[in-house]
């Protein structure tokens, strides 16, 4: 559980470095581009659950609505509705389990 721990500290440790660094790539709609974007995104957000509190969702989900934005301008369902889903379980831990629902109803 410590190596672990250990393991996601320092991915998290990444993670705020190569955020900035793949926006600052993005100046464009390529789909190449976008794609790895949303990706990013998607690894952010999963690193930041995993290193923050259950009553600290907000980082987290907004990686995942930066997520949802990308795969909305990609118009990539898969992308989509794992954006959506991954909110969903971020509403769910902070507490917000009707607006949960929502998003898990959705798709």
């Amino acid at each position: 559980m410590l190596i672990r721990l250990a393991r996601y500290l320092e991915a998290n440790v990444l993670v705020d470095r190569l955020i900035p660094a793949v926006s600052g790539l993005v100046h464009s709609e390529d789909p190449i581009l976008l794609s790895r974007l949303a990706h990013t995104r998607h690894i952010a957000g999963y690193v930041k659950s995993q290193v923050t509190r259950a009553n600290e969702t907000a980082i987290p989900l907004a990686h995942y609505q930066e997520m949802e934005r990308v795969a909305r301008i990609l118009n990539d369902q898969t992308l989509l509705n794992v954006a959506l889903t991954y909110q969903g379980d971020m509403l769910q831990r902070g507490g917000r389990v009707d607006k949960s629902i929502l998003y898990r109803e959705i798709f």
